[in-house]
């Protein structure tokens, strides 16, 4: 790729190549009106297979450079500017003088696990942050870590890889380096943090072990290995790697999402959890030191006073060793200390009083039962809950929640008490029946369980259409990611148009913290190949709804999977 003149790109200077990257060329340039130079990035962009025009395009680019461009964090490389020149688009980055961990990786260098912790520290502060502020890099990679000679981390071209989905270099709708993709990136589906944290694994697996665990010969074998394969965990292929980075790292590589670490702050946490030095201890090392048992005399001989002939003190029996006090002993009963009280010439001690040990015995004693009542408590409760979803599931009445269904104007009866919770799972499939949705817009309210500790819940609606065909329901998360809002289903039009301005003509799915709504009947692809369910159709959301898939069965209504 060359530039129109070979001397400038809009009106930056440029003072010599410094390589070629995914973007295009990389230049060494300077910025006239201040005098400072920067990395400055070039692309051209395509409309062929777009669908958009070149003012279109250009207008995404820049939006999307803005929005990377907003993030300031002192291990993110800083976005100066963006613009076009002669139908070639630009960015202005800060120069990082160091090396990345690609050419160290190349050059042999080895990495401490200590270094390697205080590197991720960095990588993962700068991700959280990014993820918090709605921005996915897409695109980590060793080649994108830069390291400057005091091991500061600086993180690049954030932002660029969903930027180049609309440049010419791209060879697939997906956005990022093969080796180094998510699951959900190579089925062309939504991605959010996670996916990061995916690419992080695949980095962090690299660097211990000196391998990739996903390869192939071309693109298709190797998208293959990411969907299929399970690699070796990497304390198996390098010993030196303690077993807690190990797990954290196999964590981090799981094909979904929903199983992986939810931020990077938990990935982070896990790996510094390691036990510093050690890896696969022999049972002789880990194995306690035995305490030495020595008994500790404090008999000292009474000082001689001169004139003063000492009295011959009579023998003190040896206290025998008291017995463990009775759970309903208070005080100390040791009838050795009461003979003493009785001896001339020895000091009883004080009055008696609460026994420090006994009262820790008790304490612990106390513990033991309030733990025992919690757990039964708990099993109690879980034991209700699965009974009430059996019954859920099994009951063909009261399936429509109250809180979303639509309100007939034929039935005057009062309300009915809220049913109980719906558990679905991989092994309970069944929200319903096609007899429960007899109506467009009906929903329904269930908990859709991902694991043992992740319960999501989540709505069924029915949609215009025939009532045996999939297409006809959407099934989504109503947990909003990254943030405690939860989605709300509206099917109240004048509300539509009071609290979020939208003129709707059917029920639409709103989140009440960003103020965005979706419509349920808008199913779209966005660039990048993904599927979006409720397409945007007020606000701003780069994280539309999760969809569930739904499956229909004679007349059972299934969830499968999340996407």
């Amino acid at each position: 790729m060359q530039v129109p003149t070979a001397t400038k790109a809009g009106r930056y200077e440029l003072l010599g190549e410094l390589g070629h990257g995914a973007m295009g060329v990389v230049y060494r340039a300077k910025d006239p009106l201040i005098g400072r130079t920067v990395a400055l990035k070039t692309i051209r962009l395509s409309e062929e297979g777009t669908g958009l025009t070149h003012a279109q395009l250009v207008e995404r680019f820049q939006n999307e450079t803005r929005a990377a461009g907003l993030l300031s964090h002192p291990n993110i490389v800083v976005i100066y500017d963006a613009g076009e020149s002669d139908g070639l688009c630009y960015i202005a980055l800060e120069l990082v003088n160091g090396k990345s961990m690609e050419s160290l990786l190349e050059s042999g260098e080895k990495f401490s696990t200590p270094r390697l912790l205080n590197i991720m520290e960095q990588v993962c502060s700068a991700l959280q942050y990014a993820h918090h502020n709605n921005v996915v890099h897409r695109d980590i990679k060793p080649a994108n870590i830069m390291l400057t000679p005091g091991d500061v981390v600086k993180i690049t071209d954030f932002g660029t890889a969903k930027i180049l989905q609309y440049g010419a270099a791209r060879e697939s709708n997906m956005v990022g380096t093969p080796s180094y993709m998510s699951p959900e990136q190579v089925k062309g589906s939504f991605v959010d943090g996670r996916t990061d944290i995916f690419s992080l694994g695949v980095m962090l697996y690299e660097i211990t072990t000196g391998k990739r665990p996903f390869s192939g010969n071309d693109l298709p074998s190797t998208f293959h290995s990411i969907l299929n394969d399970e690699p070796p965990p990497p304390c198996e292929l390098n010993s030196s790697v303690p077993l807690g980075v190990s797990s954290a790292i196999m964590k981090a590589l799981s094909k979904s999402p929903h199983l992986r670490y939810e931020s990077c702050a938990d990935f982070l946490e896990d790996l510094k959890s390691y036990r510093p030095g050690n890896t696969v201890a022999s049972p002789s090392a880990t194995r306690p030191p035995v305490a030495q048992s020595r008994e500790k005399s404090f008999d000292a001989p009474m000082p001689k006073i001169p004139g003063v002939t000492p009295r011959p003190s009579p023998a003190v029996p040896r206290k025998p060793t008291p017995k463990p006090a009775s759970l309903g002993s208070t005080f100390r009963d040791d009838s050795s200390e009461n003979a003493a009280a009785h001896i001339p010439g020895v000091y009883a001690g004080p009055p008696p009083k609460f026994s420090a040990d006994a009262l820790k015995r008790y304490a612990k004693i106390a513990a033991g039962i309030l733990v025992a009542l919690y757990l039964g408590n708990f099993a109690l409760k879980t034991f209700s809950h699965d009974s009430r979803s059996d019954s859920d599931t099994t009951s063909t009445s009261q399936q429509v929640s109250p809180r979303v269904s639509l309100p007939s104007a034929a039935v005057s009866a009062p309300a009915a008490p809220l049913p109980a919770p719906l558990f679905v799972s991989a092994s309970h499939p069944r929200i319903a029946t096609l007899t429960d949705f007899a109506e467009p817009w009906a929903s329904k309210s269930f908990i859709f369980t991902m694991s043992k500790t992740r319960r999501v819940p989540a709505l069924l609606i029915r949609l215009p259409g025939p009532a045996t065909e999939s297409s006809s329901y959407w099934a989504f998360s109503l947990e909003a990611p990254f943030n405690q809002c939860e989605l709300e289903y509206i099917h109240e039009l004048p509300r539509l148009s009071s609290d979020y301005g939208v003129p709707a003509s059917h029920p639409m799915v709103v989140d009440p913290c960003s103020h965005t709504v979706f419509d349920p009947l808008q199913f779209k692809e966005t660039p990048g190949n993904t599927f979006v369910r409720g397409a945007i159709v007020k606000g701003s959301d780069l994280r539309p709804p999760y969809a569930i898939e739904v499956k229909v069965s004679s007349d059972q209504i299934l969830a499968t999977a999340m996407e």
